[in-house]
């Protein structure tokens, strides 16, 4: 049977990682990614914020944060990210300080810091280039020398890796993070009666069973509902704006665009009257000149006695004009 519950939605993915009771789930998640960072295992962890049923009741924005810590004392922040937000990476390094900054009380010895690792699993993509798992350490440009082991922070994009897997169906996993990445990108999928469902892992096998509380529990139910028509909700509203911010902004354009055009317009006909006066202006200041020149030719030819009609074929002014001088 078709489980038919995202594992996504914020109250069911910190129902899933959130729980004391289920940390185990939390760790083998956590430890099937952290080799591919370079990031030494989790033996045991405690959920320092427990997930709370009551949280999530109603519509309103909830950052989901499972803040836990390990017997190495390292902290661990896990987030679920499912909408786009170009102010992400901002948001990522903030709540990394916020948290680090928070290890010690007032003058403390900053070398009572620990290391934290933020694990931010999105829903869409983020970063421009094909790898759906980045491991963001502070390191040194030209050597790669690490500064500090303290600062880690890893990111999960679901689309980009169902893309590349193509995967969809339970088989033969290559290794423990596919089928936990399988799990959080396909889990609404999973058919608990299918052959292969009692071939996943435990951990896997147990965040289902979680899951199945959504489909048995009224109260739960409904808060599932409601959080996943929130998350629809703001999804349609987003993309609502985006297209009322589009046609808002062609709009202003257009209207930009048609006053420059008008002042480009107009300069460009200014500065074309202009020359087309000038070559204009010129054209009749040299016939003009030309026919004050005729006409003092003339003068003097009539005064020198030259008849009237060569004085005509000369000058090539009329005889009424010639007469009047």
């Amino acid at each position: 049977m078709r489980i038919g519950i995202r594992p996504t939605v914020d109250v069911v993915f910190k129902k899933i990682f959130g729980s004391p009771k289920h940390e185990e789930i939390t760790r083998d998640f956590l430890n099937s990614l952290f080799p591919l960072a370079g990031v030494p295992e989790v033996v045991h962890i405690d959920i320092l914020n427990p997930f709370k049923l009551a949280d999530f009741v109603g519509d309103k924005e909830i950052t989901v944060d499972i803040h836990a810590k390990d017997v190495d004392q390292r902290e661990i922040q896990i987030e679920m990210q499912v909408r786009n937000d170009k102010a992400l990476t901002s948001r990522m390094l903030d709540n990394w300080a916020r948290l680090y900054s928070g290890q010690l009380k007032k003058g403390e010895d900053y070398r009572k810091h620990h290391p934290l690792i933020a694990l931010w699993v999105l829903g869409t993509n983020h970063f421009p280039d094909d790898a759906w798992f980045h491991a963001f350490k502070l390191r040194e440009r030209e050597s790669g020398e690490v500064l500090s082991e303290d600062a880690v922070i890893l990111t999960v994009e679901l689309d980009k890796w169902r893309v590349l897997s193509a995967r969809n169906e339970t088989s033969k996993f290559a290794t423990s993070l596919d089928e936990w990445i399988w799990f959080l990108a396909s889990g609404e999928e999973i058919d608990t009666e299918g052959a292969s469902y009692e071939s996943l892992r435990d951990g896997i096998r147990e965040a289902i069973e979680i899951m199945g509380v959504f489909t048995k529990q009224d109260k739960a139910r409904y808060t599932y509902e409601r959080r996943l028509d929130w998350e629809r909700t703001i999804n349609a509203w987003k993309i609502d704006s985006q297209k009322e911010g589009h046609e808002e902004g062609r709009k202003e354009g257009l209207a930009e665009g048609l006053a420059e055009g008008r002042e480009a317009g107009l300069a460009e006909g200014r500065a074309e009257g202009l020359a087309e006066g000038l070559a204009e202006g010129r054209a009749e200041g040299r016939a003009e000149g030309q026919r004050q020149q005729s006409l003092e030719n003339a003068r003097r030819l009539k005064e020198l006695g030259v008849s009237l009609d060569l004085i005509v074929k000369v000058t090539g002014l009329s005889d009424t004009e010639i007469a009047s001088l």
